[in-house]
């Protein structure tokens, strides 16, 4: 995918393909921050791994729906997030 700022676009004006796209490296991300969770016991580990096999199983059926497809994105990037946050706060059950 193309990052050429020129040629960025809002999600929704993204074309299946491209939402496809996105979804693909969203869940390559959910599985390393997963990975790291787990290292660390964090209580994130499960959310993470189950919402990363949902998209990497569906990822082409749940980008054809723009809502559905927005809306994992929106859970996504809430639990990277989350999980960021706390590791900023050294928050891990070693």
């Amino acid at each position: 995918m193309s990052l050429d700022h020129a040629e960025q676009k809002t999600f929704s004006q993204m074309t299946p393909t491209q939402r496809d796209q996105v979804l693909v490296e969203l869940a390559k991300s959910l599985a390393y921050t997963a990975l790291v969770s787990r290292t660390l016991s964090t209580s994130h580990y499960p959310k993470l791994e189950a919402l990363y096999k949902r998209i990497e199983d569906d990822h082409a059926s749940l980008s054809a729906d723009l809502e559905s497809s927005a809306q994992l994105v929106y859970e996504a990037v809430a639990l990277i997030a989350e999980f960021e946050h706390e590791m900023g706060r050294g928050e891990t059950k070693h």
